[in-house]
């Protein structure tokens, strides 16, 4: 498939380090995300979403799209071959087996294997969302089925005994995120006390700790493979043209940096080395929108994506 590159993680395989963001001045608003919410599984594959953009027009933002090319992907790291598991879906997860995905459509928590047969729903009242799928076959998800607030759910992987987590109750709860040994979440919480959203951990007993106070629109927080760090995506302006980063912290809140700049939507490796993220930077560039892989030894990204081929406006 001519849209992606062959890359391993640190192999520097493909283009390598994006370009500073330094880019044409008068931008009001970030190019559109061409592939992103990348999701990595125990067998070394990814899955992510596609937005099958075949047209982006600089100046206004509009954009045109291939149903064809749109929906859930997945990703062969090591071959670079890529496959369209669905036509229409948000927010793919893996199973910890890496054989089924766990995905939302159309405000509802989806399965489905890994090649897109045995589609299976899991959800039915209210909206749910960002599901986050444990070792120990347990769904983790976002829900408004009891008021006007989300909240976090959790259900086992058949959609049996959903139960709400946690006794937070004011303001919304969203993007769980299952600790590797499936203790814990950490999360995206909008406490009465801050005025921007805050990073939480939600522990077995149903108590929250918040994580982070500073004033930066926060988003999407992972656990890495091991469970000894945690990435999340922060903006620190709300300037629509402002970058997002991926930074990383311990699991207690404290030791934040950053990991990588002009990035969203990070997903660690399960060995642990590298993130795939998407690389987004106020710059109407081929390298901007796609997937990337970070490898945290070298500190070396290298792009693992194309957009697809512009097609002429109709």
């Amino acid at each position: 498939m001519f849209l992606l590159l062959a890359a391993g993680c640190g192999d520097g395989a493909g283009s390598t380090e994006p370009p500073p963001s330094t880019c044409v001045d008068g931008f009001t608003t970030l190019p559109a995300l061409h592939q992103e919410q990348a999701s990595w599984s125990s067998l070394g594959e990814i899955a992510y979403v596609d937005r099958g953009i075949v047209y982006e027009d600089s100046a206004s933002g509009f954009v045109i799209t291939d149903p064809s090319l749109k929906g859930i992907w997945v990703l062969d790291v090591s071959s670079g071959q890529a496959r369209r598991v669905l036509p229409r879906g948000e927010s793919p997860v893996w199973s910890s087996d890496g054989h089924r995905l766990a995905f939302t459509l159309s405000g509802q928590v989806l399965t489905v294997n890994a090649d897109g047969s045995d589609q299976q729903a899991l959800t039915s009242a209210g909206s749910n969302f960002h599901p986050s799928w444990s070792s120990r076959n347990d769904i983790a998800f976002e829900s408004n089925r009891s008021g006007p607030s989300y909240e976090l759910w959790r259900m086992r992987q058949d959609g049996a005994q959903q139960y709400r987590l946690g006794p937070i109750r004011m303001g919304d709860s969203r993007e769980p995120s299952w600790h590797p040994l499936a203790s814990r979440v950490v999360f995206v919480h909008f406490p009465a006390t801050s005025p921007t959203e805050q990073v939480f951990e939600l522990d077995s007993l149903g108590v929250a700790t918040q994580l982070t106070s500073n004033s930066s629109l926060k988003s999407s927080p992972r656990y890495s493979s091991d469970g000894t760090r945690i990435t999340f995506t922060q903006v620190r302006s709300e300037s629509q043209s402002s970058a997002p980063e991926l930074w990383t912290m311990a699991p207690d809140g404290s030791d934040a940096r950053l990991l990588v700049a002009d990035a969203c939507l990070g997903s660690w490796e399960p060995a642990g080395h590298c993130v795939v993220y998407t690389h987004l930077a106020p710059c109407y560039r081929d390298d901007v929108g796609v997937l990337w892989l970070f490898d945290t030894r070298t500190r070396v990204s290298t792009q693992l994506t194309r957009k697809w081929p512009a097609s002429p406006l109709p």
